[in-house]
């Protein structure tokens, strides 16, 4: 049996969200000591897509598995508090990955729409920027490829651990040449420009490395401190030829971010157009724990002042 099969018998439910290449339900796994445990299950309904490009379909899609099952055993042999586990992956009907089921199902996305605390979200932050970072420090680095507050799920202990990574490299590829998939669409986010750039490389796996992540990383960052996600107020195909062009996002389009705030350096940085000469996720970690301390510091003086009064 592959490490990264389930222990026991999966029954999908609900339905929780559907995308476009994915769909997450809930489920129960009964162990095969009769146990039930509620799990999220991530149905990867790309891989049973007529993909014009396959000639063989049997082929390929024996192909996606064995590309899948690798990702999951590298998966489940991971182990980092900022990290979601997985239970593992059904291939019979699927395939599925499961995760346990974390309830409340709360995102960094849930935090931002409710509690937008500031101190909490650069905590959350520095969180999930150590979470990426065990990724890419391990052996090979492993790659995300979709950084986005809908990816980090939030913990009763109030930690965020990250999702789904993986996931959505692969599915482009399976989906490459099908109109429903526009580089990253699911996520809302405007990619890398080289993962944008096809010519760069034509496996659309390939495209996605550590410095894309980094590079979401930023845009992630921006969109949870100021509210709104880079690039909100304009369409896909011009946001796409504004990243491109390296037209960035400014603190007049994201007024909730200072001008001043050291954050923007950090995201600018993120941003680099060489990817070679992006931060590493250690020093992005450092620097978010950095302006949280200083947040907290200020936020005592202010009120030591008006106790002074």
């Amino acid at each position: 049996m592959s490490q990264s099969a389930i222990d026991g018998t999966l029954e999908v439910k609900t339905l929780v969200r559907a995308g476009s290449l994915m769909d997450v339900h809930r489920g129960v796994l009964t162990s095969n000591s009769g146990a039930k445990q509620e799990v999220s299950v991530k149905i990867l309904r790309c891989v049973n897509m007529k993909v014009p490009y396959m000639q063989d379909t049997d082929q390929e899609t024996a192909l996606i598995n064995k590309r899948i099952t690798h990702d999951v055993e590298i998966w489940k042999s991971l182990n980092h508090p900022n990290i979601l586990s997985v239970l593992g992956l059904e291939l019979e009907d699927g395939p599925y990955v499961v995760n346990p089921l974390l309830v409340p199902a709360a995102t960094l996305n849930h935090v931002i729409q409710t509690e937008p605390d500031t101190e909490r979200l650069l905590n959350l932050l520095k969180q999930a920027a150590d979470g990426l970072h065990y990724l890419h420090s391990h052996t090979p680095p492993i790659v995300h490829g979709s950084i986005n507050p809908d990816n980090v799920c939030i913990v009763d202990d109030d930690r965020a651990v990250l999702s789904d990574f993986g996931l959505h490299p692969l599915c482009e590829y399976i989906a490459e040449g099908l109109t429903l998939t526009t580089n990253n669409s699911s996520s809302n986010y405007i990619p890398a420009p080289e993962v944008l750039a096809p010519e760069e490389c034509s496996n659309a796996q390939e495209r996605y490395t550590i410095a894309s992540d980094v590079y979401d990383f930023g845009s992630m960052i921006l969109e949870v401190l100021s509210g709104k996600r880079p690039y909100y107020d304009m369409t896909r195909y011009r946001a796409i030829m504004a990243a491109m062009k390296g037209d960035l996002p400014t603190s007049k389009q994201h007024p909730a971010l200072h001008a001043e705030d050291t954050m923007w350096d950090l995201i600018h940085s993120c941003w680099n157009i060489s990817p070679k000469d992006r931060p590493g996720m250690d020093i992005v970690a450092a620097k978010l724990e950095a302006r949280r301390l200083e947040f907290v510091a200020d936020a005592n003086t202010r009120r030591s002042s008006c106790h002074v009064l």
